[in-house]
């Protein structure tokens, strides 16, 4: 009797070594999860699955299973296991890890849908969840459903620099600019680090015209990050819309100095060189630039026929003038342009006639350039014939009307141009008079 104790007590001794019930089996598993032994942990998982005592823990075997899968990138295989728990339970740790599988696999909609099941389940998201429910509905092409749940999800923490970047992301992306900005404005003082924030801020105001404001966040943008070469774009290209020349080509030449020597960037260089007057560099720039893009922008033409007859180069300016025009049908702005430079061409060259029919081309496209009342009313009076030099006067008297305030005064910007005016005016009509009195009378 005593030997058939002893023997039992070891036969239980045994049993209790190698017989593990399904906790020991759980606590295992998770050691070695958390301490990285995914191998280990990955055995003991299968092996598991076979033993027919874990016949009703099978469903949470299949989760550890499918997470370790998932660490291996092994996401098929995971999704397989976890499709398989939803057929049995539906339990919510599976349907939220399938979830998140989809979407790391582009599977939005079905991402999008699994969350859905989740809400109706009546589990509440996490913060985390709700970001990837609302990335799952943004890539399925929902922005609007997306901007919804980071809303709700703000309202709980309005304090979360992620929802509140979020949130801008997709009114930014459903074209809603307003909305986006108030979010992104809150993510901006949450974290006034955030390059990309600050901008998307200034692209923002750009796109509403407000340039002063998408000035001032550009220049944050990139001094925050000078590496940043969007920031650099951004920031150049505020500073040219706000007609800040001697700025917008410093920064436009980092950005040619960066590696972005587009036709774009020659462009921008060369018509703020031109408008600095630095026309030896707006024309070494925009020759650079009609040499290796055949399909120039019109306006490079334009503005190197600018810098030539600043630079002496008349014949040449000419040149180029034509060429804009024979070359690339600019639009009627342009076209405006390029016609008054003509004729400023032609008035330096005393090609009166050219002159004038040039200015009077330019003035026919653009009526409210009142200047060009006044370079043509100065070629007209240069003329021969008595009836062009009365025109001429004429042109200068309606040129001097235009430039009075509503109590006739000579407004300020136009007093010196004024003065000018006056002067070829009154030395025209003296010259005429003295022909008059001095012509033989068989002349007149």
């Amino acid at each position: 009797m005593k030997g058939l104790i002893i023997t039992s007590l070891l036969l239980l001794f045994f049993i209790s070594i190698y017989s593990k019930d399904y906790n020991q089996v759980k606590r295992e598993i998770l050691v070695k999860i958390t301490e990285s032994n995914l191998k280990e942990a990955r055995s003991i998982v299968f092996e598991s699955l076979k033993d027919s005592a874990f016949i009703s823990q099978k469903w949470e075997l299949r989760y550890y299973g499918a997470y370790i899968l998932r660490q291996y990138g092994e996401l098929n295989e995971a999704a397989t296991m976890l499709e398989e728990n939803l057929k049995s339970n539906g339990d919510s740790k599976s349907i939220e890890m399938l979830a998140e599988i989809m979407l790391e696999r582009g599977l939005y909609s079905k991402s999008a849908n699994l969350y859905e099941k989740l809400i109706a389940k009546g589990d509440s998201l996490s913060v985390k969840s709700a970001i990837k429910y609302a990335d799952a509905l943004y890539s399925s092409g929902y922005p609007e459903k997306a901007v919804e749940v980071v809303k709700t999800e703000c309202k709980k923490s309005p304090s979360n620099f992620l929802l509140n970047k979020l949130t801008g992301d997709y009114y930014w992306a459903a074209s809603e600019a307003d909305s986006s900005l108030k979010y992104y404005l809150k993510a901006e003082k949450i974290d006034k680090k955030n390059t990309f924030v600050k901008l998307n801020i200034s692209f923002i105001h750009s796109k509403l015209d407000n340039f002063s404001d998408a000035y001032i966040y550009a220049s944050r943008a990139y001094y925050g990050d000078s590496t940043n070469l969007k920031a650099l774009q951004q920031y150049a290209s505020c500073s040219y819309k706000l007609e800040q020349f001697k700025e917008a080509k410093r920064l436009y030449e980092k950005l040619l100095f960066a590696g972005d020597s587009s036709s774009r960037t020659k462009l921008l260089i060369g018509i703020s060189s031109y408008m600095i007057e630095d026309y030896t560099r707006g024309e070494e720039i925009l020759r650079n630039l009609i040499d290796e893009d055949e399909d120039a922008d019109s306006k490079a033409y334009f503005y190197l026929g600018s810098c030539c007859f600043f630079n002496n180069k008349e014949q040449e300016a000419l040149k180029y003038f034509d060429e804009a025009i024979a070359k690339l049908a600019p639009d009627p702005e342009v076209i405006a342009m390029i016609m008054n430079q003509k004729g400023m061409v032609n008035l330096k060259l005393k090609k009166w006639e050219e002159a004038y029919n040039f200015l009077n081309e330019a003035y026919k496209i653009n009526g409210s350039n009142t200047k060009l009342i006044y370079y043509m009313g100065i070629a007209k009076c240069q003329m021969k014939e008595r009836t062009n030099r009365e025109e001429g006067i004429k042109l200068l008297d309606r040129f001097i009307e235009l430039c009075r305030d509503g109590e006739g005064n000579i407004k300020q910007p136009y007093r010196k141009i004024v003065e000018d005016a006056l002067i070829i005016r009154d030395k025209t009509r003296e010259e005429l008079f003295m022909t008059d009195k001095y012509l033989p009378e068989s002349s007149k």
